[in-house]
């Protein structure tokens, strides 16, 4: 299961209360409620930007079953929707620096890699952190000692 803005808090509420959903994305979206003190069971991806990073920190440091985070540099909320691909006015106003086809790009080949590991058993090196292909990206597990410094820190 997946969603984008408050629709990436259902996908993980949904999680909470559904065991047959095997895996979920938030795409863009701050957790909240109970979730801040509860475990998800099923493995998650958090693709965020740049105005995002960092606000699941207290969600990820309970997290113990499989946990990514994929941060697209140059993006806004806005850039996680179609308003992405239209251009004009938006690219000044709302939109961040990286083309609208970069970044749904970049969403595509990491929730593509993450749903075939974990819903069909697939191996993928999008999911071993970050790759030439994809330098706007930084990629990390929620337990991984390349992780922001917010997030170390909180474990020390």
């Amino acid at each position: 299961m997946y969603g984008s803005s408050f629709g990436g808090a259902a996908s993980t509420h949904a999680c909470v209360s559904d065991s047959r959903l095997k895996a979920a994305i938030s795409i863009d979206c701050v957790q909240f409620g109970d979730l801040l003190s509860s475990d998800v069971p099923q493995p998650m991806m958090f693709i965020s930007s740049d105005q995002y990073s960092g606000k699941n920190d207290l969600f990820l440091e309970v997290r113990t079953a499989p946990t990514y985070v994929v941060l697209v540099k140059g993006t806004t909320h806005a850039n996680f929707s179609d308003m992405s691909l239209w251009g004009g006015v938006l690219k000044t106003q709302m939109l961040g620096t990286i083309d609208g086809s970069r970044c749904q790009e970049t969403q595509d080949v990491h929730v593509r890699a993450f749903f075939d590991r974990y819903l069909k058993g697939k191996e993928s090196a999008y999911l071993d952190g970050p790759c030439a292909r994809y330098p706007e990206v930084e990629m990390w597990s929620a337990k991984d000692t390349r992780c922001p410094a917010s997030l170390s820190s909180a474990r020390s």
